[in-house]
């Protein structure tokens, strides 16, 4: 989701930097060796010229590369865990209230591999739908760091 935003904007060092993490984390957490989506990630760190349209394109098929090894709920998970994260910077209450993150939430909290610090973390992120305004954009932001931890073990 960050390399997306970065593209979007623009923002080819961004992209680079994130797309260079991206592929060092796949070849490390990969027991089958590196994806398809390594090499994807490693092109799109080092490519000197490009425009968004090509980047955004390499990005999905990138995206489509690691549902072929991860739990696509996990997938969907860390999805919203990037775009909450943006949210709460953006101090965005509507992103937190739509149906999409209730739904979100309460997957997560499911989710039997998941650890209870994150489940925690998923359940506080739930009582923020009910909350008028939001106070406290220092927790919902830690809510969603916690959540996104659980999801990197």
């Amino acid at each position: 989701m960050d390399m997306v935003v970065s593209a979007n904007a623009g923002d080819r060092a961004k992209v680079s930097e994130r797309a260079e993490r991206a592929a060092a984390m796949l070849e490390s957490a990969n027991e089958y060796g590196p994806s398809f989506a390594t090499t994807v990630y490693r092109e799109i760190a080092q490519l000197t010229s490009w425009t968004r349209p090509d980047v955004l394109r390499r990005l999905k098929a990138a995206r489509t590369d690691v549902l072929s090894y991860v739990d696509p709920d996990y997938f969907a998970l860390g999805v919203w865990t990037e775009a909450g994260r943006l949210a709460s910077i953006q101090k965005d209450a509507a992103f937190f209230r739509t149906r999409d993150s209730r739904k979100a939430l309460e997957k997560a909290v499911s989710l039997p591999g998941l650890n209870e610090d994150a489940k925690a973390a998923a359940t506080s992120l739930l009582a923020v739908q009910g909350q008028g305004t939001i106070q406290d954009w220092t927790s919902v932001s830690r809510d969603v760091d916690a959540l996104q931890r659980g999801l990197a073990r």
